[in-house]
């Protein structure tokens, strides 16, 4: 089981949205009540300064984590300026971040700052071997897979897009491929994203245009009885897999019972991205 906690009210939305999957353990970290999940309630601060120089104490909170932690949270937010102190209080168990980068135009000047502070530094500690593995989502880019949407719905659409992506991937990373040769990362290779591939149109959207990839690891989930009966699907994969000039990519085909078909992709890169 994994453990997820989220900070504030986009990283309690993001963390609460897996709960429905059995496989993880929730921990939430905000200023106003939640109703799911192990929660902790932060005083409100009106500055990220504030926040960072009275960290919360969460060692009772935090007692009973033994398994890797997912930590989310926006990077513009500003409860992120308690995240290092609260992220130095788990340091006795792997850590892996998800940090989500809000649209520039929707942000006051301080959140813009604090963004751009937030996702350099926490870069900087992943590629220091710090945390395992920092991931990066930008919201706009999200925004191209889920089509129409309302302003009512907006975030709740991008969190499930998030999430199932998420979980996917850590369902496949613990399934047996059917084909396939899903390799390790070279090491150093600790700041990521994801894309979604539409294998018939050859149509991939990134949710962060990372820079300098330098490994890609594509998860294909295929139709069952697409994978009994395709003769050409495997020659379609390789050829597609074939034609990514990234230094080190590998694959896994996966069955599965969905209608449709879906390709997640994971991208590396050891180089500090120009946010």
């Amino acid at each position: 089981m994994e453990t997820i906690i989220g900070l504030g009210k986009c990283g309690c939305s993001l963390a609460q949205k897996f709960s429905k999957y059995s496989e993880y353990k929730i921990y939430l970290i905000d200023t106003e009540p939640r109703d799911q999940g192990s929660f902790f309630l932060l005083p409100k601060q009106d500055h990220p300064e504030k926040y960072e120089k009275m960290p919360p104490d969460l060692s009772f909170f935090f007692k009973d984590i033994r398994t890797p932690v997912l930590f989310i949270m926006n990077a513009s937010g500003y409860i992120s300026g308690a995240s290092l102190a609260i992220l130095e209080q788990l340091r006795h168990v792997p850590i892996k971040i998800l940090c989500i980068r809000s649209n520039k135009d929707l942000l006051s000047g301080v959140q813009r700052t604090q963004q751009k502070i937030v996702l350099s530094v926490l870069q900087e500690y992943a590629r220091s071997g710090i945390f395992e593995q920092i991931y990066i989502i930008d919201n706009e880019s999200v925004e191209n897979i889920i089509g129409n949407f309302t302003v009512y719905n907006y975030h709740d659409k991008i969190n499930e897009i998030i999430t199932s992506t998420i979980h996917m991937i850590n369902v496949f990373k613990n399934t047996n491929h059917t084909i396939g040769n899903i390799k390790n990362i070279p090491v150093g290779n600790r700041i990521a994203s994801f894309s979604i591939l539409d294998l018939t149109k050859e149509k991939e959207v990134l949710l962060f245009p990372l820079q300098d990839v330098a490994a890609k690891r594509y998860f294909f989930a295929i139709n069952e009885n697409k994978l009994k009966e395709d003769k050409e699907l495997f020659k379609e994969i390789m050829s597609f897999v074939k034609k990514d000039s990234t230094k080190n990519v590998s694959f896994g085909v996966y069955s599965t019972l969905y209608d449709s078909d879906y390709v997640y992709v994971e991208h590396y890169s050891s180089v500090i991205q120009n946010l």
